[in-house]
């Protein structure tokens, strides 16, 4: 299954808050659960997905705001995004990567 959407961000989120060890720094754990609660609309998309991606080394399990999934990727890239819920909009350029398509990791 792949999932089209937005990935928050471990990269954009250890820079926003300038944290020193980067994306393994663990305080950017602390920061993703604030930044879905006070800044993400629920209803701007479908629910939320979890892709593995690897970075310096590390594997990490990230999450993704999903607008759409199915099983064939070409038909997801082919497919418009719609509306954008405006809480993502002002959320991408602090916290989230995107718009993507990953394979879902469950």
């Amino acid at each position: 299954m792949y999932i089209k959407g937005f990935k928050v961000s471990r990269e954009k989120i250890s820079h926003t808050f300038d944290l020193k060890g980067g994306i393994s720094d663990p305080q950017v754990d602390l920061y993703i659960m604030p930044i879905i609660k006070h800044m993400l609309n629920r209803d701007g998309f479908k629910y939320f997905g979890s892709v593995l991606t690897t970075s310096d080394g590390n594997d990490w399990v990230e999450m993704v705001l999903v607008l759409d999934d199915g099983y064939s990727r070409e038909e997801l890239q082919q497919k418009g995004l719609g509306a954008i819920d405006e809480s993502i909009q002002r959320a991408l350029p602090y916290a989230l990567d995107g718009p993507g398509i990953w394979e879902r990791w469950d």
